[in-house]
């Protein structure tokens, strides 16, 4: 019983791990960020593509 329970539990670890394999990213901040697009994680940045017509980003932030 304890076997069959192990086979289980290692089968849908590898189940797992190839559905994992065949994900695809879409071009996160944070992906941005790894190739070296040091700009997409800083708070300004986001808050600007957030807030795109905030009169209250231009003053204070010098956008």
């Amino acid at each position: 019983m304890k076997t069959k329970a192990i086979y289980l539990l290692l089968s849908v670890a590898r189940a797992l791990a190839a559905f994992q394999r065949t994900l695809k990213s879409r071009g996160s901040r944070f992906d941005k960020f790894l190739d070296g697009k040091y700009y997409a994680l800083h708070i300004i940045y986001i808050l600007k593509r957030l807030f795109p017509a905030t009169h209250v980003l231009r003053k204070f932030c010098n956008l």
